[in-house]
């Protein structure tokens, strides 16, 4: 069943849950902008003004990749480039935690710190087993 974006806008507008096929469909959709401009509604209906943001936290335990995808900057493909690195468990651990006591020294400033500081506690304990 094609399902129309004008179709699913007027879901949305009205506050009803979308199936499957309007996921499917919005993923499809060509028009970014007006995609965007959707899901802008969606979130000042719910937030008014307010925009979050979430800042993930990556660790790179290497450079070094067998890929050599010719497109990525990343990657140190030749053996013995002075720029390529591998972390120990270790360091991979050891760059987790400083960015887990830097998240514990800042601020909460929101009521989501709580969860926040669950995972924590969750990434702790999985580095115990």
């Amino acid at each position: 069943m094609t399902v129309s974006f004008a179709q699913i806008r007027d879901k949305v507008r009205a506050a009803e849950a979308l199936s499957f096929d309007d996921g499917v469909a919005l993923y499809r959709h060509p028009n970014l902008m007006e995609l965007g401009a959707l899901a802008n509604e969606v979130r000042e209906r719910m937030h008014g003004d307010r925009t979050y943001f979430n800042r993930n936290l990556h660790i790179n335990a290497t450079n070094v990749c067998e890929a050599s995808c010719r497109f990525c900057s990343f990657a140190r493909l030749q053996p013995g480039d002075p720029a390529a690195y591998t972390m120990s468990l270790a360091e991979a651990w050891g760059k987790l935690e400083a960015r887990v006591a830097a998240a514990e020294a800042s601020p909460p400033a929101l009521s989501a710190a709580a969860s926040h500081g669950t995972r924590i506690t969750r990434i702790r304990a999985a580095k115990d087993r």
